[in-house]
């Protein structure tokens, strides 16, 4: 992506955030206690063999 094309999806991102401040909306209750992710990884070796994977599929769909 391009420093122009960067730019632009910031710039909507932004709005985005903007039109939903002060909505009401709130965290939904998961994320206060922990994601799903959490639970499955639990020592050093599963979050490095998550990383691991998580970049080879990051790399793939480039």
């Amino acid at each position: 992506m391009n420093e122009e094309s960067l730019k632009k999806a910031r710039e909507e991102l932004k709005k985005k955030a903007q039109e939903c401040k002060g909505n009401g909306m709130k965290w939904p209750k998961g994320s206060v206690t922990g994601s799903s992710l959490h639970q499955i990884i639990r020592t050093p070796e599963q979050a490095k063999r998550f990383m691991k994977m998580l970049n080879n599929a990051h790399r793939e769909a480039e």
